[in-house]
Parts: structure tokens; sequence; C-alpha cells
């Protein structure tokens, strides 16, 4: 597999932190939109938010070390998708996933379409007997292929056909018909104006931790934090989740669990966007180090 170089991989690192063999951890830039005629901005997502990552710090105050050193960062060249149908791009993706879990690396996916994730979760499931998938997101994603052409909007009902276990926190956006095939499916889901008020207690995370299993994957719409956070999104949605409320779940989850691997999805980077790259930059590194830092 290539990899990038120093000017192009996250954090800027020198080879001897960032090859493959040396590194615990991969970052997948993933180029894929199921817009055709998407604008380069919207596929040039992942580029903006490694290239931000320049500007973190290496050190992390709260867990005490810099990971990146003591644990490596491999980042490969971008995976172009966009020439794909929605099938041969979630299979390709599917298999080199697959192929760097065979090597016990802890995967960082980072890209604009939420769509192809699905293939980032089959691999998963392949790899482990016993997962869940915690599904931070604004909308539910749970329609049927009658309900929508678009495969972002039934990704988590694909997902479910996989017969793992499904949590969804941040939820603030979905049909009737979602909410009666989430039912039907058993998938849990910890709404956001129900966090908002309080109905799950002051430690609502406890609880997400505790229904999950011991392997977890997370994905992540950015449009799952509130618009004050960050609203370089598709459809940004008020009420959502702050900064403070999503690590201390990353964190108990590190802690109690183990992350196999993320994503970070939906940033549509333009002009007065930098901060949300950053933010985007920061998720990535914040929750590597709550996934690795007890191997």
């Amino acid at each position: 597999m290539k990899t990038a170089d120093k000017k192009n991989n996250f954090l800027s690192l020198d080879k001897k932190y960032s090859s493959l063999e040396n590194s615990k951890a991969v970052v997948i830039p993933v180029i894929y939109s199921e817009n055709r005629k998407a604008k380069l901005s919207v596929l040039n997502a992942p580029k903006e938010i490694i290239k931000a990552s320049a500007k973190l710090e290496h050190y992390d105050e709260e867990m005490g070390y810099e990971l990146c050193f003591e644990k490596g960062i491999c980042t490969l060249e971008p995976l172009n998708l966009q020439k794909l149908t929605y099938t041969k791009a979630c299979e390709k993706l599917e298999k080199k996933i697959f192929t760097l879990l065979e090597k016990n690396k802890t995967i960082a996916m980072v890209g604009a379409s939420h769509a192809v994730t699905l293939g980032a979760v089959k691999a998963f499931s392949a790899k482990y007997d016993s997962l869940s998938l915690l599904h931070i997101d604004s909308r539910a994603n749970l329609k049927q292929e009658w309900q929508s052409k678009s495969h972002h909007d039934s990704l988590i009902a694909r997902a479910a056909g996989l017969n793992i276990n499904i949590i969804q926190v941040g939820i603030r956006s979905q049909s009737k018909e979602e909410n009666d095939f989430r039912v039907e499916k058993q998938i849990y889901q910890y709404l956001a104006c129900e966090i908002k008020l309080g109905m799950y207690g002051s430690n609502w995370q406890e609880l997400v931790n505790k229904d999950l299993s011991d392997k977890v994957y997370i994905t992540i719409d950015l449009s799952g934090f509130d618009p004050s956070v960050i609203k370089a999104v598709e459809n940004p949605e008020p009420g959502g989740l702050l900064w403070d409320e999503l690590m201390y779940l990353f964190k108990i989850i590190g802690m109690d669990r183990t992350i196999v691997g993320f994503d970070i999805m939906n940033i549509m980077p333009n002009s007065t966007s930098s901060s949300s790259n950053y933010l985007a930059a920061k998720l990535i590194y914040k929750i590597l180090n709550f996934a690795l830092s007890k191997n």
C-alpha cells in the first residue's frame, strides 16, 4: 500500500513515525461523493482535514503522552472511488480495510460522503464476531431503498442487515417509517432532545457505553455536533451535541471497550470552514488517543 509523504500525511510526521510497518494507527482519506458533479472542494475534504492536522500539538494533555511518536500514525495515499459505482466503491473499501485489519491496525477513515461507510462496516463485521456500531449523527439514515435514492440516507438500514448491534446517538431528524424500522430491528436511539432534557440523567454516556459490546466501530457524521461547534456540513441541524459531551463518551468507551476503528464524514469545506477542518483533525487525533491509550 502506498503511503503519503510528510507533506501530505496526518500531523506531517517523519517516515520513522508514519510508515505502515511502524504504525499502530492508519488514516485512510477517501474520495467519494454520490453526486457525480460534486464540487472539487467537497472531494478534497480529506486533504483539507489532513492539511489542518499539521497545526495540532503532538502532545495530548488529557492522556499525557505523544501518541503519534509512541504508536505511530500512517496515512495512506487517498483512495479515489469517485469513478466507481456505489457497490464497487464499497467493495474496494471493504477489501482495503480488511487487509489492514489482518495487520491489527486501528483504522481512521476520513471523507465527505457517509454512504461508503457501509464498506468499512462490512470489513469490521467480517473481522469481529461481536461488533457494535456506534452511529453519531443528526439524521437516522434508516430509509429503505424505495424511500430514497441516496445511499447515505439508507446507510444504517443497510448496516442493520449485517446483524450487528447498533446504537445511535444525537439523532434529531427522521421519518415515521424510519422510526418504525428502527423499532423492528431493535436499534436503540439516544435522541439529542432527550439527552438535552436530562432524560438519561447526567451520565448518559455511561448508559451508551453499557449498551456496547467489547469491539466498537464508531461512524460519525459531523452534523451530529451542534452547528455552534461545526457548521460546515451538508444539512446543519439545531440542537446537536457539544464537544465535551462527545469527548467524554469516546473516552469512557476507550477505557472500557476496544475502539477498532472509526470514520469522520460529511464535512463540506468552503472558504470560511478552516475552523471546521481543524476541529475534524483534532477529533481524529482525540479518538485515536482514546482508542490506543490502553494498547
